[in-house]
């Protein structure tokens, strides 16, 4: 049986979707998401026909994950700005785990 969530493009050939990401915060939450991202990307991408990309990270000044973005490809930022003006960006998420700034943060981006 055929997965509903397939596109189907003329033809009825399967097309294939990418999903730029950014990710807010890369703490516990942060790089546990990135890393089951990674490792649960194909299946993603076989069950619904999108690619799911993790592209940028924002993270605070001083926090050393240089390491963790060079092995997963990540654009480490320290500017929610960085994000919010990318027009390649087409999902944030947030996992910050405060109130403050990650509420700004997420306002910024909805307007």
């Amino acid at each position: 049986m055929e997965n509903s969530n397939n596109i189907k493009g003329i033809g009825g050939e399967r097309m294939e979707k990418r999903l730029q990401i950014s990710i807010l915060g890369l703490g516990v939450i942060g790089t546990g998401v990135v890393e089951i991202v990674a490792k649960e990307g194909q299946k993603i991408k076989d069950y619904a026909g999108v690619e799911l990309v993790i592209t940028k990270a924002l993270i605070r000044s001083g926090e050393d994950k240089a390491d963790f973005a060079k092995q997963h490809s990540l654009q480490l930022v320290y500017d929610i700005k960085d994000i919010t003006e990318d027009a390649s960006i087409d999902v944030m998420v947030e996992v910050m785990g405060k109130i403050h700034p990650a509420k700004e943060f997420v306002l910024a981006a909805l307007t």
